[in-house]
């Protein structure tokens, strides 16, 4: 039973593949909502505007990007454990 714990609180189970995919969904859509804004805003005002939806998406991929490639191959590696 303590093995079971151990694989649910680290990063590498279906609990943190989860809060992957819930992260990542969140950053996607912070991101798209600024940008919808910053096209609201050139297109009101006819005139370009600072990019300043870059900024979410490059700290959001600064987070989620890392996390994705420390995380996805140790699934296939427990499974190989047994």
């Amino acid at each position: 039973m303590g093995a079971e714990m151990a694989e649910t609180t680290d990063g590498s189970t279906a609990g943190g593949r989860t809060a992957l995919k819930v992260i990542a969904i969140v950053w996607l859509a912070a991101t798209g909502i600024n940008l919808l804004v910053w096209l609201i805003m050139c297109f009101a005002t006819l005139s370009l505007h600072s990019p300043f939806w870059i900024w979410p998406l490059i700290g959001g991929a600064l987070i989620v990007v890392p996390w994705y490639y420390a995380t996805r191959n140790r699934s296939t590696e427990r499974i190989a454990r047994g």
